[in-house]
């Protein structure tokens, strides 16, 4: 998933026509899930938090030219992670999410075992 400032580009997830014109007033961030089912708020203080894993994970943020501290104010807890962990923006992040001004992020299990009884099970 990830924070964006805008949404006016973005063809990944369905985009309202409201949430487009919400993303052209200054200031305005959006959080999207891109699976698996796709998902996009605008992020506020009334805003549904984002649907998360049903298991504790790690999380792995990758802050690109979007300063904000929602990822690791509002998810992390949401989200119950253990964990987070910080790395580079991918050179493909800002084309595919429509922006460059992003904080990217992605939930994984840390546990190779527990990865493997959820496949099996």
């Amino acid at each position: 998933g990830a924070l964006l400032n805008s949404v006016a580009k973005l063809d990944r997830v369905p985009v309202s026509l409201k949430s487009h014109a919400k993303s052209w007033v200054p200031g305005s961030q959006f959080a999207v899930l891109a699976g698996p089912e796709p998902q996009l708020i605008k992020v506020g203080p009334n805003a549904e938090p984002l649907a998360g894993p049903e298991f504790r994970t790690h999380l792995l943020v990758a802050k690109g030219q979007l300063q904000s501290e929602w990822v690791q104010e509002t998810l992390v807890p949401a989200w119950k992670v253990q964990a987070v962990h910080d790395t580079g923006v991918l050179a493909d992040s800002p084309r595919w999410w429509g922006t460059g001004k992003l904080v990217e992020f992605a939930a994984y299990l840390p546990d190779i075992s527990m990865l493997y009884q959820l496949v099996c099970s």
